[in-house]
């Protein structure tokens, strides 16, 4: 039988086996060839500005795709290779070449990877259409996207995975290669061993997170790349030592403590636990490390949409604003919300001042100037949140002293700082976040006491200024989240043409871009949890094919099927609650800083996104608990 034989022969005989493997393989190469045929999809052509946006985010996701089914296939490859070790073993007593059996080894994966690469791409085919439909569901897109077989997005998916396989094919040639028929036929008989309890690096695991978490609250500063690397170090590094060092300490108290130990089946799955640590920390600390990264990019993808909202608030809190002109334009607007199915909840007209910062700030910037009682009115009429605390900080205002109010696009001025109004010289006491004149303007607004704001127009009209004082319109309308007809309705008025602003247009052509980083994130959360899930899944079925005699003792000493599940349900259970349990705590933190960041321009909560992706994850590693425990028992059973 040559190495092509042989190679068919058992990838027939092993399609079973591999069959949860190819699943999550075959839904990856789905996702990647669907991403792929996002970016070469004509119909995303019709977003504008965000065009190169979307496809360079689609772009990164699949690149980062593909270095993560990389490591998961060279991994679940390791896996079933050690698996075989005593069946190679015997194809070399045989008197079968190394290379020979390496070749069919290589043959095997590659014919795999051809079968996952097919059915891959017909799946992602087949269900494009569902896939462009939950696109424009979640990204709230104002057009469809229509189904496209990208040629390109096909050559692209074959020779990227092919070379995946190969890859893989030849990591595994050669692992046989080097491989000792003593070693071989012996695999199975190799001693478990009871790792060392380390207390000094036990202790120091803890430390190095605590380290990282607390180092973490600081992070976004001008040094951010150096802090990050630090975090990550510290809580990678502690990670690392918490399974290997600390685990074992864990395990040995529960050894120690006979009420532990000796309740029902608990020695038999804390004997194994601990007799499988020592080969098994790495994978258990990599996969709390995945999931943590996991658990935080879905959390934070999702917490786009409510930073969205916020922003918009803040930046847009009118569903339209202009710069008012003659009466006549009043009554075209009027008249057209009239017309409408919305109804006018609030109509503020505000006069402002320019101030241009040529003369005495570095940049040249066009800064509105408002009077204080203005303020006042407007943020009360808009019912901001933190209302009490904006008007309590603000209403010692003094005549000579200026505050400014922050937009989404101008980091402000510095307290204290002066400023020469024109001849008017004002200190800024400090700069709040309050939505006031919304994207009207891209800089901060200047708020004045109603004295100085007088100086200050008097100092424009000596400086013969044209349109020296304008006034503001802000419209707030009935149900502003179906408004986009009314927006385009408006947008045709003459005079609005270059003068509108409208929060609709703003939300939707912004929904669209976070819309498709919010819709890849989560199909690349949904590979990294199966693929997780999986090595979780074959790491076990390792162990049970490593406890099975164990096991097949037990039920000759006469151990019941109700303490044989209890024993086994506990010792796969330990194996999946350890890495989810760390890593939400890590992802935890990590959403916390992010929403302190945050926090610092804009009131926003990261908890719900955070507990949504967690609750994902939960309810996925649930079901892959199950189905482990389920074929665990049937195979030490058999």
């Amino acid at each position: 039988m040559n190495s092509f034989k042989l190679a068919l022969f058992n990838a027939k005989n092993n399609i079973k086996i591999f069959k949860l493997n190819i699943i999550c393989m075959v839904f990856s190469i789905a996702v990647f060839f669907n991403f792929f045929s996002l970016i070469f999809n004509p119909s995303l052509d019709l977003a504008k500005s965000d065009k190169l946006l979307i496809k360079a985010t689609l772009y990164m996701v699949s690149m980062l795709l593909v270095f993560f089914i990389l490591f998961f296939i060279l991994y679940s490859n390791s896996f079933f290779l050690k698996q075989r070790k005593k069946e190679i073993g015997i194809y070399t007593f045989m008197g079968v070449d190394n290379s020979k059996i390496g070749v069919a080894f290589a043959i095997e994966v590659v014919i795999l990877g051809v079968i996952s690469l097919i059915l891959g791409l017909l799946s992602g085919m087949i269900f494009q259409k569902a896939f462009l439909m939950l696109l424009t569901k979640i990204a709230s897109m104002d057009r469809v996207v229509t189904f496209y077989l990208s040629v390109n997005a096909i050559i692209i998916t074959t020779v990227v995975f092919i070379l995946i396989f190969s890859i893989s094919a030849l990591r595994g040639f050669m692992t046989i290669l080097k491989s000792k028929l003593i070693d071989l036929l012996n695999a199975e008989k190799q001693e478990d061993k009871i790792l060392k309890t380390r207390y000094l690096t036990g202790i120091l695991s803890i430390v190095l997170i605590v380290i990282g978490y607390l180092y973490s609250r600081n992070i976004f500063t001008d040094t951010f790349v150096i802090d990050a690397t630090i975090v990550i170090f510290c809580i990678i590094l502690g990670t690392f030592l918490l399974f290997s060092s600390f685990l074992s300490l864990v395990i040995k108290f529960m050894i120690n403590n006979k009420k532990i130990l000796y309740d029902e089946t608990n020695i038999i799955s804390i004997s194994n636990v601990a007799y499988r640590i020592r080969y098994n920390y790495r994978t258990l600390a990599c996969i709390t490390i995945i999931v943590a990264a996991t658990i935080t990019s879905i959390g934070a993808t999702f917490s786009i949409q409510h930073l969205l909202k916020s922003t918009t608030k803040l930046t847009y809190p009118y569903s339209f604003s202009y710069v008012k002109g003659d009466s006549t334009l009043d009554e075209k607007v009027m008249d057209t919300i009239n017309n409408s199915k919305h109804k006018v909840l609030l109509d503020i007209k505000t006069k402002y001042l320019i101030f241009n910062s040529q003369k005495n700030i570095e940049i040249n910037k066009n800064y509105p100037v408002i009077k204080h009682s203005d303020f006042n009115k407007i943020i009360t009429s808009l019912k901001v949140s933190n209302l009490n605390t904006i008007i309590n900080s603000t209403k010692t205002l003094a005549d000579g002293n200026a505050i400014t109010v922050a937009s989404s696009n101008d980091s402000g001025f510095k307290d204290n700082q002066a400023l020469d109004l024109y001849g008017l010289n004002v200190k800024v006491k400090k700069t709040i976040n309050a939505p006031l004149l919304g994207g009207r303007f891209e800089n901060n607004t200047i708020v004045l006491t109603d004295n100085d704001y007088n100086k200050f127009k008097s100092n424009c009209y000596q400086l013969e200024q044209s349109e020296v004082e304008q006034i503001f319109q802000g419209i707030l309308v009935s149900d502003q989240d179906n408004s986009l007809e009314l927006s385009k309705q408006l947008s045709v008025i003459p005079e609005l043409k270059e003068n509108l602003n409208s929060y609709i247009t703003y939300y939707t052509s912004y929904n669209e871009l976070t819309g498709v980083v919010k819709f890849t994130g989560l199909f690349l959360g949904l590979v990294f949890m199966l693929s997780t899930a999986s090595i979780m899944y074959m790491k076990i079925m390792s162990d049970a094919i490593a406890d099975k005699k164990k096991y097949e003792i037990l039920m000759k000493l006469g151990i019941n099927e109700s303490e044989l599940y209890g024993a086994v349900s506990k010792q796969v259970g330990l194996s999946y609650i350890l890495p989810i349990l760390v890593g939400a705590m890590h992802s935890f933190v990590a959403i916390m800083v992010l929403q302190n960041f945050l926090n610092k321009y804009l009131e926003i909560s990261l908890v719900l996104p955070y507990l949504f992706s967690l609750i994902i994850y939960v309810i996925v590693y649930i079901l892959f608990y199950l189905l482990t425990t389920r074929k665990f028992i049937k195979l030490v059973t058999a």
